[in-house]
């Protein structure tokens, strides 16, 4: 039975690569599945890495941004990375982040008390994954979630068992009464919607962070309207109630992605 089941198979096999044209396809699915398998295992062993290490490792931002290296990039051929574009992975998925930019991120936020977070922009999930499992072992209590318009999230079943955390399909307004101690805002670049997710989720959170800060890409882009980086410099001139700070370094200096950082000066409670 077995034998007939694999003679059959092959059989289905031969007939697809006995054109060139299906060959090449069969061929571009296979190894694009073997680059995910890597990738998915990669993250695999850095979010067991984060698990098992020493807290005051996790401190240190040469360490965490090695860990995120292991993990490897969104596969981008702009030449954004800089010296990070060793890490690039083959196809696009792993982090879409400059590591250093990240790192920091992490290490200021170590400090903090946060058992509430609101990712807005899931793209593969794997920022998520990350912040998840490197926040949950400063605050073992902590609830995840990450919203996106669509679900394209490969890696949500390697995230099972971890922690708590939870992927959705919606838009900000599901969240305008919910109050969290950390929202990451990193969906839509244009000047309207970075505002909204501000205005109707951020500004309720007491440290509201933002990507691409500092892209000049988002920034010119036609239709953006300025993006994030016009949105984050009003920001900081128009909310004396907030406190901020920002991590754009590039190795060659160039304004690729960047994220700010806005703490509330005001007192939040968790719901």
């Amino acid at each position: 039975m077995q034998q007939g089941r694999f003679q059959a198979e092959v059989g289905r096999l031969g007939s697809l690569l006995s054109s060139g044209n299906a060959a090449a396809v069969v061929i571009r699915k296979f190894r694009t599945r073997i680059q995910a398998a890597r990738c998915d295992y990669k993250l695999a062993v850095v979010l067991d890495r984060i698990a098992a290490a020493d807290l005051e490792d996790l401190r240190r931002v040469h360490f965490v941004e090695a860990l995120i290296q292991q993990i490897g990039l969104v596969n981008d051929k702009r030449n954004i990375y800089g010296n990070d574009e060793l890490y690039m992975n083959n196809i696009p998925r792993g982090l879409w982040q400059i590591p250093r930019q990240l790192a920091k991120l992490a290490v200021f936020l170590s400090s903090r008390k946060i058992e509430s977070f609101l990712e807005i922009g899931t793209y593969t999930g794997h920022t998520f994954a990350f912040l998840m499992a490197y926040l949950v072992r400063f605050n073992p209590t902590l609830f995840g979630i990450t919203m996106d318009l669509y679900k394209h999230n490969p890696v949500e079943h390697l995230l099972r068992g971890r922690f708590k955390a939870q992927f959705t399909i919606g838009r900000n307004q599901h969240f305008a009464t919910r109050r969290f101690d950390f929202c990451f805002i990193d969906g839509d670049h244009s000047f309207d919607a970075v505002s909204a997710d501000f205005n109707i989720v951020g500004r309720n959170s007491k440290i509201c962070a933002f990507h691409d800060i500092n892209d000049a890409i988002v920034e010119g882009w036609p239709g953006n309207d300025g993006g994030v980086p016009r949105f984050w410099q009003q920001l900081k001139t128009n909310h004396t109630d907030w406190d901020f700070c920002e991590f754009t370094c590039h190795s060659r200096g160039d304004r690729v992605m960047g994220i700010g950082v806005a703490v509330s000066k005001r007192q939040h409670v968790s719901r």
